[in-house]
């Protein structure tokens, strides 16, 4: 599953609400964040399971891009 999260400093991380796709359309709501998916996983090794979390790159802070 994935969580799209957004932070002020690249360092503390919030959820975005119903953010939860495989992609994410920025919004007006994310300039000035930075941006970064969460995503989570799990699998069974010899009837083992093991959950993981992985953290993409975050991206450069979202630019305000003006009004045409």
């Amino acid at each position: 599953t994935y969580q799209w999260q957004r932070s002020t400093d690249g360092a503390l991380w919030n959820n975005i609400a119903s953010a939860t796709n495989a992609t994410y359309i920025l919004t007006t709501s994310d300039v000035g964040y930075y941006i970064r998916a969460q995503v989570f996983g799990s699998r069974t090794i010899s009837g083992t399971a093991y959950k993981y979390t992985s953290n993409s790159a975050a991206t450069a802070v979202v630019p305000d891009g003006g009004e045409a």
